[in-house]
């Protein structure tokens, strides 16, 4: 069953179709279960000082399996960061925090995306193959 949350309180720039949130939602997933670690804190100062400007994929990180194949039952919408930081803070202050992953909507191959846990932590993951900072990224 898919899940109706909407991100009613994110000022987005759109909700991403049916059928194309799950390839977005699964090529995010990929660069967190392959990629390089980078960063793990509890302070979402220290996320928004560590990634760069720009447009965002945000998605519920939410997924069922039934046998191998893997299903995405979440929601993914489009926003500039600084609205995904908005919205994340609120949701911590409501105690209304889901699980997401949000990822920059890039055309270059230097790919990062950052996992939030429901409790307030963050993770932020790096494309194995980058050796370039996240921080000499430009963003489109």
């Amino acid at each position: 069953m898919k899940s109706k949350y909407e991100f009613l309180d994110l000022k987005k720039e759109y909700i991403v179709a049916p059928g194309d949130d799950e390839d977005i939602f699964f090529r995010m997933l990929s660069i967190a279960e392959h990629g390089s670690l980078n960063l793990v804190t509890d302070h979402i100062s220290e996320i928004n000082n560590s990634i760069p400007d720009g447009k965002y994929w945000i998605a519920q990180n939410i997924e069922s399996r039934k046998g191998k194949k893997r299903f995405f039952l979440g929601r993914v919408a489009c926003a500039f960061k600084d609205e995904i930081i908005d919205f994340i803070e609120r949701s911590i202050k409501k105690d209304d925090l889901r699980n997401l992953i949000i990822q920059p909507i890039f055309e270059c191959d230097w790919k990062f995306v950052v996992l939030v846990s429901e409790e307030g932590s963050f993770f932020l993951y790096q494309n194995v193959p980058s050796k370039r900072p996240i921080s000499d990224m430009v963003t489109l």
